[in-house]
């Protein structure tokens, strides 16, 4: 192969590395955010916690704006038993606040941009 073709292969290889990354804006929470919104979470009924059945759950936290999404869902082999659902957090005056919970995941009154970031829509799939 000449030169430009090795060139060109490397770019293409390199941003088809970049791509995928850059579609998947959200964080993970730090141990403190963590444990505020499972906190606040408990007290709305919305994580595994406060569920009389099996279940996982994660977070990720917006790069977006100040929000967050717990993400619970019942484990492998058992989600015949019931829906997966999503709950949002809003952070405002530096804690994190519960903003609803749904099975289809809505996430109304979040900007677009974190509606897409925590793949959390208001109405429709984005």
């Amino acid at each position: 192969m000449t030169r430009s073709a090795n060139l060109i292969l490397a770019l293409v290889g390199a941003v088809a590395l970049i791509a995928p990354a850059a579609s998947y804006a959200w964080r993970h929470p730090t141990n403190s955010e963590r444990e505020q919104i499972l906190y606040v979470g408990e007290l709305h009924n919305a994580t595994c916690s406060t569920m009389a059945l099996p279940c996982e759950s994660f977070i990720h936290v917006s790069t977006k704006g100040p929000w967050a999404a717990e993400y619970v869902q019942p484990p492998k082999g058992r989600t015949h038993e019931w829906q997966a659902g999503i709950a949002s957090f809003r952070k405002v005056d530096g804690r994190w606040r519960f903003h609803s919970i749904s099975q289809d995941g809505q996430g109304c009154g979040a900007p677009r941009s974190v509606q897409l970031d925590l793949h959390i829509y208001c109405g429709h799939a984005p």
